[in-house]
């Protein structure tokens, strides 16, 4: 998936985790980086742009972050169920708003897509990015968790193609010159305050 590429030594598995705490993204351990399929875009100077990863096994990253009274809630639908996890996608802030994100969105889509699974689960800690979760209409948030009656997180899960249909949207909307797509317009009623 150029200009992405699989990673597994430790010094790429540290550019990686810096690179997505950099981007607000929440530590990674050295098992689960082991566990996962990690990928990372690094520019003609070696420095990384971009990175992302995909798991089809438990632990499942996402779950973590969970309140503890609905782990078993999103452990169960995981356990049913041939499923890829996305997670730590990130882009280095220099690039924010270029090409290169919809370039991080299309690679982690097709991963996923390419992959075992038959079902894509991602979590979202910020509205924005749940919003992009939710273009495709077939994308099924089964959780949202609130603290202290804020956003705190979204859960998705519905068919690995899904992502790759709301990467879609997203490139469309672009083309065009066009704002995103609104809530309005593609997700439907099973996100709120899109």
């Amino acid at each position: 998936m150029y200009p992405f590429q699989p990673i597994s030594s430790d010094s790429d598995f540290s550019l990686f985790d810096a690179g997505n705490q950099r981007s607000g993204g929440k530590p990674i351990s050295s098992d689960f980086f082991r566990q996962a399929r990690v990928f990372m875009w690094k520019d003609h100077n070696g420095h990384p742009v971009a990175g992302f990863l995909i798991n089809l096994q438990a632990p499942f990253r996402n779950v973590e972050f969970a309140k503890p009274e609905n782990r078993p809630f999103l452990t169960g639908i995981l356990e049913r169920h041939k499923t890829v996890e996305l997670g730590a996608l990130w882009l280095d802030k220099s690039y924010w708003g270029s090409w290169r994100g919809l370039v991080l969105w299309l690679a982690c889509a097709l991963a996923a897509y390419r992959s075992e699974a038959e079902y894509a689960f991602v979590c979202a800690h910020s509205p924005k990015l749940a919003c992009k979760y939710a273009l495709d209409p077939r994308s099924i948030q089964i959780l949202e968790e609130q603290e202290n009656g804020k956003f705190h997180s979204r859960y998705f899960f519905g068919p690995k193609g899904v992502l790759l249909g709301g990467v879609l949207k997203l490139l469309k909307t672009r083309k065009k010159g066009n704002r995103p797509a609104t809530r309005a317009s593609v997700m439907g009623p099973h996100v709120a305050s899109c």
